[in-house]
């Protein structure tokens, strides 16, 4: 390999790049982040000043509840790895995206959750944006080409919309970081690998796998890129190697336990579709942002079944850049981005791109992943780093690649015009195709704007001229991605997360956590899932009113179901049987899992009272054994009585002695997050069922003495308590989660010896 490519490849320093025309001798990283958060700042005022907070969609219904309930786990000193709170009860820390053990964590469990959860996101939005400057530097060169790349990536339909899911923005907020401190990792070794291990440990806590394997999937290319520049392929194989190991065994403590309950979860190899894909029309989008697209009443626009994301535009002049770049720079760094985005947009089609069908075959464990339009991220990730490279060359003053841009930017304008003359004469139902051609039209204008601030680029000699043409494309930017569609992330005062706001104490009886629950009917389910207003406020108080998805967590409600990526397989299979059977057997289940309110007929969010509901803890039933094939057979026989009979495992049959149904009393003394405490008083042998998920990470003791919980009904618990006076405690005991800890502390162990190992070789070297 010659020392060329080589100092290429290591990125050392290209800001020396001779005819650089852009903002090299003003830039540095300190202007540039200063530059972002003020952009960031006149993206988002209300809501960093605390006046008003994010709410729309799953930030308000997913988002905020869990961080609610990890917050208050965090001040009562406890570790939440269950919740009861959702679905009859659900494993909580293993679901990987409640954050509860990212450092940065901290930020919301200190300071008021209404203003910090989004700040949260912001700071990591700009974090990713930083990230991806730092990347570009590396990579391209300083000066206006970082910025691009740096704006880019944090300005874009597709970032604004991950703005919804916290979990989301710490793991895309870490990939460019991610890639960076493995590339030099593979290359310099050393500390650098432990960097390296840190970012990629950062990324894996937020807990979302597609998202992780995407950004291993790009470092992987970087990787071999640098073998088949000369790069030894031992070296760089040992030093991934390392890094891979290092992050797995510093995660360890929290994706053991996911990997366990995906093991009991809902989702298997057959899990994944193509729901909610990109539309074969989707390409188009990236030109024209409302193409096919749709008004709520909350005036947010969404495509037709595709509802992941409000939008995935990465701006009109951006892709031209990108495309410019991919087709005049001869750079094995160039082909590889561009790989990564094709890619990208040909699988966030999903069945109809052909190649994710393909993969799901080849690949049976990518069948638990759902929606295809998550890999719009590829692209996201990609086209900001190939505008870096195309505004590089075109400021460079390379005549063919002038003509190159004004070519595209050409054929991108008739593109755009021959869209939107489609959308007018043929638009989709609910598809207004003004709002469609002044979409288009707008671009349109930016496009040309853009291509004649870098006309003016080129032309103009470097000085005060030339930078700010240079500000002017980057603000040009930045309102491409704020125009392109009407407020994407609808905020709303403060208050619609104040505690006590739907006045859940008035309910009688309250429903109270190892007492009873609440159930939405079916029918307000379907109401709350549609029901959009104009005014963002009263769309999520009418969800906080209803219990819809996991409001119920701010106010302590448990209820029946929830919104979790992960269910219990077992409790998933009987409540979609359930709502098959008729309305007599639908009741007598209810009454089973203790539902002492349910939604009022012909509302949404007012509700009845139910005083047939049995205690979640109970007893007196007589045993029946049959196979789990059996069971929901015979559960949702019409005449079947939870209160008169259990069913049980065969395996149980030889460890039962309960043959009857002798009277028994039951005080619960104590419920918690991980365990119960209750005292059986009974004159024989008596099965004691608590309506709660069956999970093997609970363990029981009778007056201190272990005794085994049973699986009944199918996804429930049942324990024996032999005759007399006992105290009885649940406790839920996570092993994969201790033996992950102890994995963890060795890796951390081994890192800081690495770590010091290396800084003892770079002391010999120097002294040598």
């Amino acid at each position: 390999m010659t020392d060329g490519t080589l100092r290429s490849l290591q990125g050392a320093d290209e800001c020396e790049l001779p005819d650089d025309k852009s903002l090299k001798k003003w830039d540095s990283p300190c202007r540039f982040a200063i530059f972002l958060f003020v952009l960031i700042l006149c993206s988002f005022p209300h809501v960093i000043s605390g006046l008003h907070t994010f709410a729309f969609r799953d930030f308000g219904l997913f988002s905020y509840p869990i961080a609610s309930y990890a917050r208050e786990s965090f001040w009562k000193g406890e570790i939440p790895f269950w919740n009861p709170l959702s679905h009859c009860g659900v494993p909580f820390m293993a679901q990987w995206s409640t954050l509860f053990f990212y450092p940065l964590s901290v930020f919301c469990a200190v300071f008021p959750l209404s203003w910090s959860l989004g700040i949260f996101c912001l700071i990591h939005l700009f974090a990713g944006g930083l990230g991806m400057y730092f990347l570009a530097r590396r990579w391209v060169g300083c000066g206006l080409p970082a910025w691009i790349a740096g704006l880019g990536f944090t300005f874009s339909g597709m970032s604004l919309s991950f703005l919804m899911w916290p979990h989301i923005m710490v793991v895309v907020a870490w990939m460019p970081w991610l890639v960076l401190l493995c590339e030099r990792a593979c290359i310099e070794g050393g500390r650098w690998i432990c960097l390296a291990a840190f970012a990629g440990t950062m990324q894996m806590l937020g807990g979302v796998p597609e998202f992780i394997l995407m950004t291993w999937f790009i470092i992987g290319g970087v990787a071999v890129m640098h073998v088949i520049a000369g790069v030894a392929a031992g070296i760089v194989l040992r030093r991934m190697i390392a890094i891979v190991l290092f992050v797995a065994g510093l995660s360890a403590f929290q994706l053991l336990p996911f990997f366990d309950l995906l093991k009991y979860s809902q989702r298997g190899a057959g899990f994944g579709d193509s729901l909610w894909a990109m539309p074969g029309t989707g390409w188009a989008n990236l030109l024209v942002p409302l193409f096919n697209c749709y008004r709520w009443p909350s005036g947010v626009f969404h495509q037709y079944n595709q509802w992941m994301f409000s939008s995935y535009y990465l701006g009109i002049v951006m892709l031209a850049l990108a495309v410019t770049g991919l087709l005049c720079v001869r750079n094995c760094r160039v082909r590889l981005l561009g790989l990564v985005a094709v890619t990208g947009l040909i699988l966030a089609i999903g069945e109809e791109g052909y190649l994710y069908p393909w993969l799901q075959k080849i690949m049976p464990f990518f069948g638990v992943m759902r929606f295809p339009v998550k890999f719009v991220l590829l692209a996201g990730f990609a086209v900001p780093l190939l505008a870096a490279y195309g505004t590089r060359d075109l400021l460079n003053g390379k005549q063919r690649n002038s003509a190159v841009m004004g070519w595209v930017a050409a054929i991108m304008i008739v593109l755009s015009v021959c869209l939107i003359i489609f959308a007018w004469y043929f638009p989709l139902p609910w598809e207004q195709a003004k709002d469609t051609m002044q979409s288009g039209l707008s671009r349109v204008l930016i496009l040309a704007v853009g291509a004649v601030l870098l006309r003016l680029l080129v032309r103009f000699p470097p000085g005060r001229c030339s930078l700010y043409f240079g500000l002017g494309l980057l603000l040009l930017l930045w309102i491409d991605i704020k125009t392109h569609t009407p407020d994407q992330n609808p905020s709303v005062p403060r208050y619609v997360y104040a505690p006590g706001l739907t006045k859940s104490d008035e309910l009688d009886p309250r429903p109270r956590v190892g007492v009873s629950r609440l159930m939405l009917s079916a029918e307000a389910e379907g109401k709350l899932h549609t029901v959009v207003f104009e005014d963002p406020v009263q769309t999520y108080l009418s969800y906080r009113l209803g219990c819809f998805a996991n409001c119920n967590m701010m106010d302590n409600i448990p209820k029946v179901d929830g919104f979790f990526p992960l269910y219990l397989r077992n409790h998933a299979d009987f409540i979609d049987h359930l709502a098959a059977a008729d309305t007599n057997l639908q009741s007598v289940w209810v009454d089973f899992m203790g539902v002492c309110q349910v939604t009022k007929p012909g509302t949404m969010y007012t509700w009845k009272a139910r005083t047939n509901a049995m205690p979640i803890v109970y007893s007196g039933q007589r045993p029946e054994f049959v196979s789990e094939a059996e069971m929901l057979t015979i559960m949702l026989k019409p005449g079947f009585d939870p209160r008169k009979t259990v069913l049980l495992p065969l395996q149980a049959e030889a460890s039962i002695n309960v043959t009857n149904c002798p009277a028994s009393n039951i005080t619960l003394n104590n419920v918690s997050k991980n365990s119960w405490e209750f005292k059986v008083t009974a004159q024989a042998p008596v099965l004691v069922t608590i309506a709660q998920n069956h999970h093997h990470n609970w363990q029981a003791r009778i007056d201190g003495k272990p005794v085994r919980i049973w699986p009944a009904n199918y996804a429930f618990q049942a324990v024996e308590v032999p005759a007399g006076s006992h105290d009885v405690r649940l406790v839920y005991v996570d092993k994969n989660f201790i033996a992950g800890v102890f994995v963890s502390c060795l890796t951390l162990l081994a890192v800081v010896v690495f770590w010091i190992r290396c800084k003892s070789r770079v002391s010999e070297l120097k002294n040598y």
